[in-house]
């Protein structure tokens, strides 16, 4: 019987043989794990937009009786907006439902219901139009309208609780596909690391460890290269986008804001209420869109100006940004908690830009806060932090902070640019230090960050 002797060409080959079927094996399981995950999100997807459902039927509701209440027409207001969305948000529902027997059944029922009650409401709403309160406050005691919406909630319950179901049932099985497969991963990830330390202790030798690092060395300097060729061209690129926005951009913005300020002036008084409300409205659009290219204009001087450091009181300079803040609101009340020295090192301009932003974040923030705004600027171990009590955000969306024109508020709440935080980071990365925010919602938001 002969004996077999592995050489280390054959190791090789059964190592990438194993590798090669254990990523196929991983290639399926990827693709029947993102359908099973397609499948968790489509149930969530049916819960969200039952709740809205719910949520806007209740809306009307509300409007409709805030207009029985007070005959004003802006009650109305809510009821109109819900009235418009509930056909909508039903089909939806029905599509995101088709595949389902039982609540294809549920829907079914709830439709008749669905119309029942926005008629019942309808009709309530144009007695009190005609001034006869009398008979729609009869129809509303017949209780059918309450009756119905107590249907609409029971089956809209139905219909989330069978999605529950479903939703456990595809929880089950992603997590025994994780799970199994986890398995089979540690098996395989043990089994070729195994063949591969064996074949790389057989290889090893002088001769191999020089060609090795004469091959990576050259690899580094292509890398290098590439990497130098790239930097100058995307230097190029900001540079020729920068003078774009400064002179391509700025001309005709002032020409719209010239042109409609003449019409303001000269022709305000022949147009109608409406009319002078559109024009306001886009003068506020001009005054915008000039104010994100100064944000972004300023987002690429920061990137490619040159650090200057030395010794910085960072604690001096808020105190400068906070009178700069209390006299442009000289009646709002903060309490400013800043230390008497807080020493720093790194290039004061820079430094300044990104106190400014955060120092104004919190203040804006914390405009609704109660019993009044705090805020607060220091230092815990090696790590600067700047912390409010104002509204705060919801952590899950943590990712979004510091991306440029990522607002986690609407433009209605808090006006701003979405620019602030992103010139903050990059202040901050360019001293070779990481920021980053914990926060609760109308609790506050504390933004952390290092320099080195």
């Amino acid at each position: 019987m002969k004996q077999i002797i592995l050489t280390p060409q054959s190791i090789l080959i059964i190592a990438l043989l194993f590798l090669g079927v254990s990523g196929i094996g991983n290639v399926v399981h990827f693709f029947r794990f993102g359908e099973s995950l397609q499948n968790t999100l489509h149930s969530h997807d049916v819960q969200t937009a039952s709740i809205e459902l719910l949520s806007t039927i209740k809306d009307a509701e509300t409007g409709q009786r805030g207009y029985l209440l007070t005959g004003e027409p802006q009650y109305l207001t809510p009821y109109l907006d819900s009235k418009a969305k509930i056909d909508a948000l039903y089909e939806h529902v029905v599509s995101l439902t088709q595949q389902n027997p039982t609540q294809h059944d549920i829907l079914v029922q709830l439709k008749p219901l669905l119309d029942k009650k926005m008629k019942e409401m309808l009709t309530t709403i144009q007695l009190r139009q005609q001034n006869n309160l009398i008979s729609a406050l009869e129809i509303v005691r017949t209780d059918k309208g309450h009756l119905w919406m107590g249907q609409i909630r029971s089956l809209l319950s139905e219909l989330m609780k069978e999605e529950t179901r479903q939703l456990q049932i595809k929880d089950k099985l992603v997590r025994r596909q994780f799970e199994e497969r986890l398995v089979t991963n540690f098996i395989s990830l043990g089994v070729s690391v195994l063949l591969i330390l064996w074949m790389y202790q057989v290889l090893k030798n002088e001769n191999h460890e020089r060609y090795k690092k004469q091959m990576e060395l050259e690899a580094s300097e292509k890398i290098l290269l590439y990497r130098t060729t790239e930097l100058a061209t995307t230097n190029k690129e900001l540079e020729a986008f920068c003078y774009s926005v400064s002179h391509d951009l700025r001309a005709p913005l002032r020409g719209i804001e010239g042109f409609s300020r003449i019409v303001v002036e000269k022709y305000g008084d022949r147009l109608d209420e409406e009319g002078r409300q559109y024009l306001e409205r886009v003068r506020a659009g001009i005054k915008r869109m000039s104010q994100l290219i100064d944000d972004l204009l300023n987002l690429s001087r920061i990137t490619r100006a040159p650090l200057q450091k030395a010794n910085v009181d960072l604690a001096f300079l808020s105190k400068e940004i906070v009178l700069e803040l209390d006299k442009i609101n000289p009646l709002r009340k903060v309490t400013w908690v800043i230390p008497a020295s807080l020493p720093a090192y790194g290039d004061i301009h820079l430094l300044k830009v990104a106190l400014e932003n955060m120092l104004n974040n919190a203040y804006k923030y914390s405009a609704y806060a109660k019993p009044s705004a705090i805020i607060e600027i220091g230092k815990k171990g090696d790590t600067y932090f700047v912390k409010d009590n104002g509204v705060g955000f919801d952590m899950t969306y943590k990712g979004k902070l510091f991306n440029a024109f990522q607002r986690l508020h609407t433009q209605k709440e808090f006006p701003g640019s979405g620019i602030g935080l992103a010139t903050v980071q990059r202040v901050i990365h360019r001293h070779g230090g990481q920021i980053w925010a914990e926060a609760d919602v109308n609790v506050g938001a504390t933004f952390f960050f290092t320099l080195v």
